[in-house]
């Protein structure tokens, strides 16, 4: 069984390399990698993200030649349908009341996956194009990951053991002064202050500006990062006190 995602061309080669991979192993999900293609309406933040995103997850793969689990992402993957059978298939029940999706259930299989033992297997000539429309702009992107970080809650509370593996979450969780260490006490609190709406304002004040008269990447890079932080932090914030609500 392939999965794509609606926005991905498959070239010529992926399901030969996605087939000759399972092959090698009785049990494995394989990720492919996922090139992506910058859509026409693209502006300047789409080239400046893209120029730092290579797509290849080679980096990642351990000295056993696996991904994490966190990196089980259905936009270019492949199991045996007995893997999947295996596995229990897809956890539709993420957000606690069968509500279907909540852009975590390719994570949330992987996270069971590698616990079980079954390996996560790089491809990286199972090539996809990605043609994102979310990246066409620094407010699409931004919010794409409210609504992401939106239900990251109950994938911790199922899985409280995964959270310190998606690193994107690390400043964005409630002080915990009895856990964590002096260092992401402060990053916790530079977060919060950087994602208060007069900061968030103040930065993209400041990339319209240098967009417009001084387009540098260097410059514009970490203020894109800061900005896309904070709105990861409003969307896990905001999904706390929904999940919080939830279980009065």
């Amino acid at each position: 069984v392939v999965f794509l995602d609606d926005d991905v061309i498959a070239t010529p080669e992926l399901l030969d390399r996605h087939q000759a991979t399972q092959f090698q192993y009785d049990k494995a999900l394989v990720v492919g990698r996922l090139v992506t293609r910058l859509p026409a309406q693209s502006d300047l933040f789409a080239r400046v993200y893209l120029s730092s995103e290579s797509g290849d997850l080679a980096q990642y793969i351990d000295d056993q030649g696996r991904l994490p689990g966190t990196f089980c992402l259905t936009g270019n993957l492949s199991a045996r349908k007995t893997t999947l059978e295996l596995l229990g298939l897809f956890t539709e029940d993420l957000l606690g009341f069968g509500s279907g999706w909540s852009r975590w259930e390719d994570v949330e299989l992987g996270w069971r996956a590698d616990k079980a033992g079954i390996p996560i297997i790089y491809d990286s000539k199972a090539v996809g194009y990605h043609l994102d429309c979310a990246i066409v702009s620094l407010d699409a992107w931004c919010r794409r990951m409210v609504a992401i970080s939106l239900t990251a809650p109950w994938l911790f509370a199922r899985h409280p053991d995964l959270q310190p593996h998606l690193p994107m979450f690390r400043d964005k969780t409630p002080i915990d002064l009895a856990a964590d260490p002096p260092a992401l006490v402060v990053r916790k609190l530079l977060r919060m202050v950087a994602s208060s709406r007069p900061a968030v304002w103040g930065m993209e004040q400041l990339v319209h500006q240098f967009e417009r008269h001084f387009p540098q990447p260097w410059l514009l890079r970490p203020l894109y990062r800061w900005i896309i932080g904070a709105y990861i932090f409003r969307g896990y914030r905001e999904g706390l006190r929904r999940l919080r609500k939830s279980q009065q």
